[in-house]
């Protein structure tokens, strides 16, 4: 019987994570359309961030309870899933064209990213000092992302409604509550 109702419980928390998400990106598409800024910027800033808020939770939780490998875990583990599993699955149901500036850029970022944790790593341990500098150096590199996209035409997905900025904010303030 618990097997039944923990996967009824996990089948309704997927609902719900799944709608959020949906939520979220609409919120997010609309105050990007009603403040005139570009989608991407908030594809980088909102949507980025807040989807990585509940992984961030998880590895300072893990890293205050002394579960470190948890914590490194859980970064790689999902750097791999979000780079194959999302984008094969988002790809396999409706495939897309990526921009080559984007493959140029972005690409690269995300193997330099994880070539400085590897490099850090290399002695099994990650000072505090090394925290300090992965953390200092991804300021740099999403103003170098935003960069290219701050005088562009606010592009919102295809089909996609504003909602009345009340509501979007509303939405968007909801998803993140959630997650």
């Amino acid at each position: 019987m618990d097997y039944v109702l923990n996967l009824f419980l996990l089948v309704l928390g997927f609902f719900f994570l799944i709608k959020g998400a949906d939520l979220f990106v609409d919120g997010s598409s609309s105050i990007a359309k009603l403040l005139k800024i570009p989608a991407v910027i908030i594809g980088l800033t909102i949507v980025s961030i807040g989807t990585s808020l509940p992984e961030a939770a998880v590895s300072i939780s893990a890293s205050l309870k002394g579960a470190y490998d948890l914590s490194i875990a859980n970064v790689v583990g999902s750097n791999i899933f979000n780079l194959l599993s999302v984008v094969g699955v988002s790809a396999f149901i409706c495939p897309f064209v990526v921009d080559k500036v984007i493959m140029k850029r972005d690409f690269p970022i995300s193997i330099f990213a994880a070539a400085i944790l590897a490099v850090m790593l290399r002695d099994f341990t990650l000072s505090r000092m090394e925290a300090l500098i992965l953390f200092v150096l991804s300021f740099p590199i999403f103003c170098s992302l935003y960069a290219p996209h701050l005088k562009a035409e606010p592009k919102m997905a295809k089909n996609t409604k504003p909602f009345p900025s009340p509501k979007a904010f509303y939405l968007l303030q909801s998803a993140l509550r959630e997650s």
